[in-house]
């Protein structure tokens, strides 16, 4: 009987982290292609990265996708210390898992908050 254990375990660790990957995504927005965001995905992180974070504090970017589609992405602090800076690549990390998903979506990683957001434009309105 005590065989079944760590299978039993192994399997509620895989719903779990399906459940909480299925979670970080919306479930509708606008859609658009992941090859149209994919690589500006590296100057959202360079406008984001560099700066001290204060606790709770939330930096914002707005960029139009390669399919004229609008994108809000933010990144919050919610680690424990203070303050702290965020660089690019570990910025990447987070945003690209948000923009792999179909309508964006937000998820906390151990000190940040990412978020990923479509928006159609309105003809005549301003774009960001």
């Amino acid at each position: 009987m005590h065989y079944l254990y760590p299978f039993t375990f192994a399997l509620s660790i895989m719903i779990a982290a399906k459940a909480e990957q299925e979670a970080s995504c919306w479930k509708s927005e606008p859609t658009t292609s992941h090859d149209n965001i994919k690589d500006i995905v590296p100057t959202v992180c360079n406008y984001l990265s560099g700066a001290s974070y204060v606790k709770g504090e939330t930096h914002y970017q707005c960029i139009l996708d390669k399919g004229a589609v609008k994108w809000d992405f933010a990144i919050t602090y919610v680690g424990e210390d203070a303050s702290r800076g965020i660089n690019a690549d570990e910025c990447m990390n987070g945003m690209n898992k948000q923009v792999a998903c179909t309508y964006g979506g937000e998820t906390t990683y151990l000190n940040w908050r990412y978020r990923s957001n479509l928006r159609l434009l309105i003809t005549g309105k301003v774009a960001c």
